[in-house]
């Protein structure tokens, strides 16, 4: 038996309503991007998410960097991010020539450690830029007080969604992406920016569109090509229809593998109903993820390499300190199959497996 890490069959229930919106789309004479889809669906979201603004982009990156931008973050300012976890909340701040501050994780949940956070504010701090990793949310009511109390914004990033309306209530502005690997399982790329702030939103969507306010042939700012296309537009507002049944199969996957893996030496297992993704802390993590293989059963190890340790941002981190937490959960962490095409005879196979694994004292 073969049981792959990611759904082999994204969007095969779907497929023939995909074509059909890629034809009805390519041969209206209305735009590819930016036309009366993503505006539907950028209201979808406010009343979702329930903010008062939602703004449509092409990537999560570029959500990010335009999000950085229209909150004045600039040449040699400081950006406070995870060194745990993906690229983008680093790559977004040195796009826009600013500094990012690497803060170390909390060596359990693997989010932002807000503490960590309030050692490394300076004079030239400008924002901090938290994780949501594994759908665990970061403690932002911690990472708020201690942002505010700074005077700098706090910037949620929720690349893979927390179960629910969009991982909310938001207490901040967040950036949500929607690629194949994320919860909504686009054939595609995308994101959107969520705030009640009006004014930023405003300012991100003359930045997505090549800095235009209005007049397609008239730029007020220097901007980007950011802007969503249609076609996804459309396909995400029949995926939000069916977002609550896709969470609910794999928030109970998710539970089914973590009664099955309670008590079992050297594994913990995650915050539960933390769907779509589930990630184990596990002692002897490469052994397991092999034994897996052996049988068959793909899994996924994230982020190995803490971002200060990485080639292209060592140059930018702080040389003088170290980041225990950051480097614990990158040997630690793997993520099992999770997905609404999973059987239970699959799910129980994998749960199985890694239950026998532990109980050999970790050895294949």
């Amino acid at each position: 038996m073969k049981i792959p890490f990611r759904q082999p069959d994204l969007v095969e229930e779907d497929r023939e309503l995909l074509l059909a919106v890629v034809e009805r789309i390519g041969r209206s004479a209305g735009p590819f991007v930016l036309g009366e889809h993503t505006a539907r669906f950028e209201a979808a979201v406010c009343s979702s998410a329930g903010v008062r603004a939602a703004v449509a982009c092409a990537s999560g990156t570029s959500a990010l960097a335009l999000v950085l931008s229209a909150s004045g973050v600039g040449p040699d300012d400081e950006v406070v991010v995870p060194a745990y976890g993906s690229a983008p909340p680093a790559a977004a701040s040195l796009l826009l020539g600013a500094v990012p501050v690497f803060a170390d994780v909390d060596p359990v949940t693997a989010v932002l450690d807000p503490d960590d956070v309030g050692r490394l504010l300076t004079a030239r701090t400008r924002a901090v830029l938290p994780s949501h990793q594994f759908a665990v949310r970061t403690d932002t009511s911690a990472l708020r007080r201690v942002a505010v109390g700074h005077g700098v914004p706090l910037i949620e990033e929720a690349a893979v969604n927390r179960p629910g309306t969009f991982g909310g209530p938001w207490t901040a502005t967040g950036v949500l992406s929607f690629g194949r690997a994320k919860g909504f399982g686009l054939p595609g790329e995308g994101a959107i920016v969520v705030t009640d702030d009006l004014d930023l939103a405003q300012a991100v969507r003359v930045l997505r569109d090549h800095g235009r306010d209005g007049d397609p042939e008239v730029s007020v700012r220097i901007g980007a090509s950011s802007r969503f296309d249609e076609v996804q537009a459309a396909f995400l507002l029949h995926r939000m229809d069916t977002w609550p049944r896709r969470l609910d199969r794999a928030v109970r996957i998710g539970g089914y593998y973590s009664e099955r893996f309670a008590g079992l030496a050297g594994v913990v297992t995650p915050s539960p109903g933390s769907g779509p993704v589930y990630a184990l802390h596990v002692d002897r993590r490469d052994p397991l993820r092999d034994h897996l293989a052996a049988r068959g059963i793909g899994t996924h190890v994230p982020h190995p390499v803490p971002l200060p340790r990485q080639p292209v941002f060592a140059a930018h981190a702080q040389g003088d300190r170290d980041w225990p937490a950051a480097e614990l959960v990158s040997r630690t962490r793997l993520a099992l199959p999770l997905h609404p095409g999973l059987t239970d005879a699959e799910v129980e196979v994998v749960a199985d497996e890694v239950c026998r694994f532990a109980q050999a004292g970790g050895r294949s």
